[in-house]
Parts: C-alpha cells; structure tokens; sequence
C-alpha cells in the first residue's frame, strides 16, 4: 500500500499542501491528519503526486474550501493528474474548485 504524504510549505502570502499517495479514508486516520491544522490563508494544492482520492478526501478538501471561503481566501487545486480530474469532473467538484495547470497560473487567481 501506497503511504500517503502531505507537506505543508509557506510561501509569505499563500501556501502550498503537497499531496503525495492515495488520499482515501484509510490514508486520513492513519496518517492522522487534521484538516484544522492547515493553516487559513490562500492555499494552493499541489496534486502532482496524488494517485487516487476518494470521497472522504473529497470531503476532506470541500471541507477546507468551505473554511477558507469563510474568510475570503482560496483554495486551488494544481497539476492535477488526469485520472483526479476525471473524478472531480464526475462528481461535479471541478465546478467548485479552482484548478491551475501549475503554479503561476494559480497565483493569476489571487488578482
């Protein structure tokens, strides 16, 4: 089984959270992570290593977005695999979130 790796980088006025593995049910309790602990300021995901996602990580990145939109900030998804956008785009989730193709292009949304 894949481990999953999340990493947390601070970029002044943004920030980017790494996703590297399965983001999956099993995944979140046993890496213990805690959405409430990412800091709430503009924050861009970097998707580039994440292999899978299922709905409780879905739920654990709407949840975030639901947070962050609370204090007018954003949430954008980035260098998204094509096998995660096509379940974003099953599910309809790529209607609510922002996804860049790299990093400039995210950082175009903050004007």
């Amino acid at each position: 089984m894949t481990q999953f790796v999340m990493e947390l980088k601070d970029k002044g006025l943004y920030q980017i959270l790494s996703f590297d593995g399965r983001l999956d049910l099993q995944s979140i309790h046993a890496s213990s992570i805690e959405i409430k602990e990412v800091p709430l300021k503009h924050t861009l995901v970097d998707c580039t290593a994440l292999e899978f996602v299922d709905s409780s990580g879905l739920g654990m990145l709407a949840s975030l977005f639901q947070r962050l939109k609370q204090l007018d900030q954003k949430l954008i998804l980035m260098m998204v695999p094509s096998r995660i956008l096509s379940i974003l785009q099953r599910t309809h989730l790529d209607t609510l979130f922002i996804i860049a193709e790299n990093e400039e292009q995210a950082l175009n949304h903050f004007n």
